[in-house]
């Protein structure tokens, strides 16, 4: 059995697994995504210097043996906040759907009384995220959430506030010129030839 793992432009690459266990060392690139999988199922992770557990299933984890200082681990408290949310949001809609005491206006003015709330949250927690992980992969995670939720501007801002090696990222480059192209041509712009 082999285990496939791949950083964008660092390695791709099989590695043996024997009784259970693999073992790779990566170079430390915070500023993109790897990825370790085992037939179908696989698994984000950041190269951050850290020593890492994998656990490859159903539901597959990494982990660092340094928690404190290991940005997988931040990632991962991202993305269990973001599941967090979404839970919330998923049983809400639900719940008030449910209610058949209520006529559907009812029902759907209740959910966006809920969603205009919910919604400021779900903005924060991830311009929280950009803003405290400017120099890591987990800042164009919660870009690429916040797509459709920011006015251009703002999400702009957010982009150009990225550590330069992190703007050269592709994810990042290609959110730059779809903005800048909305930007340049947005209503009262002036036009260009």
């Amino acid at each position: 059995t082999e285990v496939r793992v791949l950083v964008e432009n660092v390695v791709d690459t099989l590695v043996p697994v024997t009784e259970g266990r693999f073992q790779v060392e990566v170079p430390a690139d915070v500023t993109t995504f790897g990825r370790i999988s085992a037939g179908s199922n696989g698994t984000m992770f950041l190269s951050d210097g850290t020593p890492l557990d994998v656990i490859i299933d159903e539901e597959s984890t990494v982990t660092s043996k340094y928690p404190k200082i290991s940005v997988t681990e931040k990632m991962n408290a991202y993305n269990a906040a973001e599941k967090v949310l979404m839970d919330e949001y998923m049983g809400k809609q639900k719940e008030i759907f449910a209610d058949t005491l209520k006529t559907q206006e009812e029902n759907s003015a209740a959910f966006e009384t809920f969603f205009d709330e919910f919604i400021v949250r779900y903005r924060a927690h991830h311009v929280d995220a950009v803003e405290a992980n400017i120099d890591n992969f987990i800042s164009v995670l919660a870009l690429n959430n916040l797509r459709g939720e920011l006015e251009d501007a703002q999400l702009s801002e957010l982009v150009n506030s990225l550590l330069p090696q992190l703007q050269e990222n592709k994810y990042v480059k290609n959110m730059k010129d779809a903005l800048s192209a909305r930007l340049e041509t947005a209503e009262g712009m002036m036009f260009k030839d």
